[in-house]
This record gives C-alpha cells, structure tokens and sequence, in this order.
C-alpha cells in the first residue's frame, strides 16, 4: 500500500495494514492513550496482516510501532524530540527542538529522515541503527536535554492515533505524518547520524557524556505497581457489569463481547474487546460510564477497567481512584515505606574512587620533595602541588611570557569534602614556597572581593605632579576560601570579579581610565601577573561551572584537583623544609619569551586551527585545555630552573590536565547522586503527605459509614450483613466492612453468628 493510498484513507486499519505491508512491527495501543491494548505491548507486535486486521479492523485503538529489529531488516530508531511541558513538579522540562537546532548547527545534519509529528508538538524522527545496539533513553539535561530515545525494547506512537490527556481527559491532538511521509515514505531509512551515535553511546571518551538510560516501562515488564496496570490485570469486569444489570448476549468469533443492559432496545448496549477496551453503544448505560473516557468513532465512547472503577467508585476521580487503589487494593509496600513507583529505591551515595596523579608524576626530585612535604601536613600532594605551583607562577615576573605573547597566569581549583584536607594543603603550600620576601611588588595570599578591589591591589596613591594612579603592584596571589567568596559575587548586579580575572588570565588590560584621574584603575596589557587557588567543597563546586561562568569561558581557564589522599602513609613523614627553587622575580635581562620544543607548537596550532574551523569537539568545562596545558608544562620547567619546556614537562602537564577531566568527571557523578536523593526525598515527602490526606478522607469515609449502619439497623430483629451492605452506594461499600468492624469492637452493634446487625 503506497503512501498516497495509507493517507487518502486516513484510518488507523489502513495505516497498520501498510506498516505490515512494509515489514514493519505494529500492535495496538489503548484508544486515546499511548498504553498498551494487548497483554505483553511491544512483545506483542508482528507485521501479520491477519493479525493485524483483527486488531484493528472496525476497532477503536491507537497504532503502535515496536522500536528495534524489524522483519524487513530495517534496525529502527526513533528519536523523540520532545518541546517544553510541565514536569510534574510545577518546572518546565527541557526544550528538545532547541536542543536539537544547537546540535545540528554544531555537528551538521547528514540526512533528513521521516518524522511524525508529536500532539503537543513535538516529532519523531525516524533511522536505521543497522548493526548498532542502540535501546532505550530518556534525556532530562546534558548535550541531549529533552530528547528522548526508542530503540530496542520499545515502542513509539504513530499516525493517525489521537492521544487524550490521561487524567483531565483533555484532547491534546493527533499524532501526524510530517516529513517524507513518515515510516511509510521511504523503502530505506536513513542511517542514524554518526554524532548523533556518539551522545548515545555510554563510553569514556576524552568527555564525559551525559547520558541517562531508563527502560521503556509498559505491562509486558509484569511491573503491577501502577494503579491502572494493577487493576487491569485483576478487576473483574464482567462481575461489575452483571452487578450494574447488563447481560452477555453475544460473543463473537474474534473474542469481542457484546452486552445489552436491562431495559434496552438495541442489540447491544456495550461491547468488550478482547484488549480490555469498552464500546460503549447506548445512551441507557449509567452516567458515571462516561465521567471518565475517550469520545469513539461515530459519536460514543471508549472506557477501560480503569476510567470503568474510577467512574463507579470514584464519581470519575481519576486521582482519588488511584490513591484508594494504591492504600486500599495493591499489595502492601515493603519496608521501605509508601514510595510513589516512579520513585523507586532512594539512591545511595556513591563511592567514587578519588582521581589522582600517577605515581609517575612525583619521580622528579623537585615534584617528590612537594609530595613529602604534603604527607607531613597531613595534605594532599595534588592538592599541595597545585598550591605551590600558583604560589611560584605568582612570583615570576610578568616580564617572562610564553610564545606569542602568553601569560603563567594561572588558577586552580582544589575540590574536597568539609574538613577534608583543602586548608592543610594551603599551609604546605605556604611553608613550601612562601614567596619572595625582598620585594613590595609582590602581595600574597589575598582575598578578592569584587574586581574593582582585584584591580586595586596593584594601585598606587595619586600623583602629585601628573594627576595620575601609577600601577606600582607586579603579581598578586589570591585565596579564595571555601569558595564562598567568589560565589557571593555571581549573584550581585553588576559583578566584575570574573571578567576581571578572565582578563587576568590572557594577559589583557584590566580597569578603566576615567576623565578623573584620580579614580582611574587601569592597568597595561601583560604588566602584571594575577594567579589563584579556590578552595570550594564538593557540594558547591558545581557553581563553578553553571551556565554563567561557563559562558564567560572562567572555567576553562580553572584546573581542578581533589584535596583527599586516599593512600596517604600511615606513619609521619619527615619535613623536608621550604622549596629552593630559582628566583624569577626580576625582569628578564633580555628577551623574556620562553620556548619550548616544535611537537608543542604543533599541537597548539592544531587546536587553534580546530577552533577556526569549528571542528573543535571539547566540554566547555576544559574550553583551554590546551592553553592551560602549555602554562603548567612550562611553570614545571621553570621550578625545575629552566626556561625551555622539555617534552617531559609536556608530558607532565598533561597528566595534570587529564586528572582535571576527572576530578570535573567525578563532580558530575556526584552531583548527579545528589540530584536523584533529592529527587527521591521530594517525592517521598510528596507520597507521605499525599498518603495523610488519603487516610484522612478515607477515615471520614469509614465515620460517615458508621453512622449510616447505625441509622439502618432497625431496633428489635435487625438486619443480616449484607442485606445491608447491598444498600449501600459504591464509595460507601469500599468502607462498609471496616466501618462494621468498628462498630462491632466498640460495643455499638452485635454480629450474631448467623451474620446478623443488632443494636445493643
């Protein structure tokens, strides 16, 4: 059946008869929903044409197409872009099409595949993974935020199904053939993008992707724990229909049910499909039928067990339905309490192994006394190190620069727990290279508090005769403390403390000159030498790389280390005494450019080229990592009293910067621990108090039923049980048995053995 064909016809038989023509898996879903009709969902799905007319032929569902390897040998993958949406907790979820547009800006679009158009806007595009294990993801944040995955083990909604909002019973729109006709365009599929692969892909790779895989959840996962599953599976809805006064009049020979209600005059009043959906024909079927539903073809409508139980019971509540499933009907839950299903089991921290510097860094005589030196303190050699380093960066003058006009401005980052270590690495730092104390020009160890203040620290007073502010400061070291400092600053209006330092970092001039020369602060290019170490716990370090700070291109510019040792010796290690290493504080007497060998600047034109051309492919994170690299490489060589880089300090600065990935690696892990136990305790919360204020309206329920039996009991000879309860309206009969009990414990009324209510 071609395309034109499918679409001229428009009904959703035709649309699976062509996708069984085409080799493709379909099976029905519920009418109005994206759940699955049959039993076992996807596991359900074939490409028989017998099948499939029996499912679909003269009956009202949605269609569904079962993700993965296809009879046609086609491996299909669809990608859900999703738009923004109401995630439950009253914030938005992401934007899938503009994540979409800044990838394929970026990466560039190979193929245009068939697409669906998604009811609340959204789409699917449509590839072939071929050999490619490609299954199931759900993106919430990360390089692929709102996008969702279908691959093996799942399914996808297709044309021409409609989709009801499950609980306002809403029409949110029809899902539609946009692009190239859909699944039922092309014979081939597109292969699926070669990038597009890479973000799907769960590797270390030289970035760490975010990626977050979930499995596509539906009844064939035999997962009872949702209310509408659970009494799919167990409510017994021809019991209910013989109770409300319908008959069984006919079965046909596809299973379908029909029943006609007493005082009818059709053939029918309803039909049950053998997919547990209900047909409901006839005008003459209670009210509550259509409280809760779907509207059907030609005018009447579709309930299942589901909207069937919340009608009767629940007078169409579709949410208190669920809650007197969950507390009343469901199996208990297990000790660890009343949990919605989608919450799961509470994440547990997670015991990361702590990133370090190889055992071969520390072989160099200067690098093994800092390591020492750090034991003694009870620190972190990483941390230590990296201490020493700015310490020393900050004392070379501004005069010595890299190659092209490079600065040794440099910035650490040293990350751990409270109380874990990061001020004893500051005070090894300190005893190891104090700094030159000869000279006025250089201040160490000073706290910034805005950029204006940072700018000031190199200030002088007026002049008397020209009016102007001389810069008399040539380096200045800062701590900042426990982070909290320059994180205070993120928040204030008008901020100047980041540009400052990213400024700093590239050797640019810093402050303003002003027609008042007196409030003037600017500094030169490349007349001074800014250098600092942050100290922030783990739980705040994130801060460092928002969206903010990664946009000012600050965090490409930081190198972060943890400040834990977990194989710290356990017996005390001797002091090996202050650093001696050469003084670099005076102006060089002739050309101050450093050197290093021709594989570098190799490399570092490679990585600029790969910046031009935009196929530079890096976590922002590490936006100057080559930079970064070349600055440390050459801070070694210089402690190491050179001032040519050696490969081998090349080396080394690399595995100073691969251990920066990690640290930033093992944040994102961290963080995302912390970002589900926060997620698990808000829903707990949510259950517990949506669980009080269930037990309490059901507790007003059982006391309003107790004082109507005892208004029904007649005085003398009483009333057998359930005569009495056959008197009773549908919420009051689910109370019925535990208002008796209560009653019966309390003395008010007497059950004989003969099941018998008397008063007293």
């Amino acid at each position: 059946m071609s395309i034109e064909e499918v679409s001229s016809v428009g009904s959703t038989y035709a649309h699976a008869i062509g996708l069984s023509n085409r080799g493709y898996l379909g099976f029905p879903l519920i009418y109005g929903s994206k759940a699955p009709a049959t039993r076992n969902g996807f596991k359900d799905a074939t490409a028989d044409p017998a099948q499939i007319e029996k499912w679909f032929d003269g009956t009202s569902v949605n269609l569904g197409i079962a993700t993965g390897h296809q009879p046609n040998g086609i491996n299909l993958v669809a990608v859900d872009v999703d738009r923004p949406k109401d995630g439950g907790d009253g914030e938005m979820t992401a934007d899938g099409l503009e994540t979409m547009r800044g990838l394929i800006a970026q990466h560039g679009q190979p193929s245009s595949p068939p697409t669906h158009r998604t009811p609340r806007g959204g789409f699917h595009m449509l590839f072939d993974a071929g050999e490619l294990e490609i299954h199931n993801s759900s993106h919430k944040a990360g390089p692929l935020a709102g996008i969702d995955v279908r691959g093996i083990g799942g399914y996808i909604a297709a044309p021409p199904s409609i989709w009801y909002h499950p609980l306002t019973g809403e029409l949110i729109g029809p899902y539609r053939t946009a692009h190239a006709g859909g699944i039922w365009g092309p014979e081939k599929l597109p292969p699926i993008w070669p990038w597009l692969v890479e973000y799907l892909t769960d590797v270390e790779t030289e970035r760490r992707r975010d990626v977050y895989v979930s499995q596509q959840r539906h009844p064939s996962q035999a997962n009872d724990d949702h209310p509408a599953t659970w009494l799919r599976n167990n409510f017994d809805v021809a019991a209910e229909l013989h109770a409300d006064g319908f008959a069984l009049v006919q079965v046909l020979a596809n299973g379908d049910q029909h029943w006609l209600r007493s005082g009818g005059s059709s053939t029918h009043s309803l039909t049950v499909h053998e997919n547990g959906s209900i047909i409901v024909w006839s005008g003459n079927c209670p009210e509550w039928m259509f409280k809760c539903g779907w509207p059907a073809k030609n005018g009447f409508w579709t309930i299942n067990a589901f909207t069937y139980y919340a009608g009767k019971y629940h007078n169409g509540d579709v949410g208190a339905a669920m809650s007197h499933i969950r507390r009343e009907l469901m199996p208990p839950p297990d000790a660890a309490g009343r949990v919605p299903a989608e919450a799961g089991a509470e994440p547990s921290a997670v015991a990361l192994e702590v990133p370090q510097l190889p055992e071969s860094f520390w072989q160099r005589p200067v690098l093994a006394h800092i390591r020492q030196a750090a034991w003694h303190y009870l620190a972190s050699p990483d941390a230590t190190l990296l201490h020493v380093m700015t310490r020393f960066a900050t004392t070379v003058h501004p005069k010595w620069m890299l190659p092209m006009k490079g600065t040794l401005d440099v910035y650490g980052v040293v990350i751990s727990p409270s109380g874990a270590g990061k001020g004893q690495a500051n005070k090894a730092g300190r005893g190891l290279w104090p700094g030159p104390t000869r000279s006025r020009l250089i201040a160490m160890d000073q706290t910034p508090s805005s950029g204006e203040g940072l700018i000031e620290a190199f200030m002088g007073a007026q002049d008397k005769v020209t009016g102007e502010r001389p810069v008399v400061g040539q380096a200045a070291h800062f701590i900042v403390d426990e982070g909290t400092t320059l994180i205070a600053q993120l928040g204030r209006d008008g901020a100047t403390i980041i540009g400052t330092l990213c400024s700093a970092w590239v050797g640019e001039a810093l402050g303003q000159l002003l027609s008042d020369r007196n409030r003037s602060r600017y500094i030169p290019p490349l007349t001074v030498r800014v250098c600092s170490t942050i100290n922030i716990q783990n739980e705040l370090a994130g801060q460092l790389y928002s969206d903010i700070l990664k946009a000012t291109g600050f965090t490409g510019r930081c190198t972060f280390v943890c400040g834990q040792d977990p194989n710290m010796p356990d017996v005390p290690v001797d002091d090996p005494g202050p650093l001696k290493l050469m003084d670099w504080s005076a102006p060089p007497t002739y050309s101050g450019v450093l050197s290093y060998p021709p594989e570098v600047h190799a490399a570092v034109r490679e990585e600029i080229l790969a910046g031009h051309r935009g196929t530079l492919d890096r976590d922002p994170r590490q936006s100057h990592r080559i930079l970064q690299r070349v600055k440390w490489s050459m801070i070694l060589a210089m402690m190491d009293g050179r001032q040519e880089m050696s490969l081998e300090d090349w080396a080394l600065g690399g595995d100073l910067l691969t251990l920066s990935a990690s640290v930033l690696a093992m944040l994102d892990a961290q963080h995302a621990t912390t970002a589900k136990q926060q997620s698990f305790a808000k829903l707990q919360t949510r259950a517990e108090a949506e669980a009080f204020v269930d037990d309490t309206k059901a507790t007003h329920v059982v006391r309003r039923v107790e004082r109507w039996v005892l208004s029904h009991i007649p005085k003398g000879d009483g009333i057998g049980f359930k005569a009495l309860r056959r008197k009773t309206d549908g919420p009051s009969r689910m109370a019925y048995d535990e208002a008796v009990d209560n009653l019966v414990r309390e003395g008010k009324v007497l059950r004989s053995a003969d099941d018998v209510l008397t008063l007293p």
